[in-house]
This record gives C-alpha cells, structure tokens and sequence, in this order.
C-alpha cells in the first residue's frame, strides 16, 4: 500500500482507509457502521461480545460471561469529576 499524505491537505478519510487495510491484512472483516444492527446509544455489540468471549475462553460459564457483560456495561461513559 502506498500512501502519500500532502501537507496541509491531509483528510481523515486515507487514514481511515490505510487502517481498514492493515486490519483486512490481518483477517479482520470490515463492516461499516451504518451495516451493523443496533440502537444508536447501544455501545456493546453483546451478541458479538458473547460470541467472542465463548470462543476465546471456552471454559467460562454463561454466568460469567453474563457478569463480564454486565460490568462492562456498567462503566460509566463519561470520566466521573474529583
């Protein structure tokens, strides 16, 4: 891949491209985000995330993997003030 980034005309579209194709190098399947079936507010894709965690740690009960979800999406989505 040959990119040339000009100065002073530098988009994030390249960037975004250059990513999405060193990622495609590696496996990794692109879906755009307009693609992807969810509420808007709905960070978690927990289907994908439930699927993930069973296949990477095949010895965790649905319990757990409940919990693991459950914490993360319990983590406040703004940095709380001191």
């Amino acid at each position: 891949m040959d990119l040339e980034f000009i100065k002073g005309q530098f988009t994030e579209d390249p960037l975004e491209q250059a990513i999405i194709s060193l990622f495609e190098e590696q496996g990794y399947t692109h879906v755009r985000g307009g693609n992807i079936h969810r509420q808007f507010d709905e960070i978690l894709l927990e289907d994908d995330l439930r699927a993930f965690l069973s296949s990477r740690y095949a010895d965790l009960t649905e319990n757990e993997t409940a919990k693991i979800i459950s914490r993360l999406q319990n983590i406040p989505s703004a940095p709380s003030v001191l």
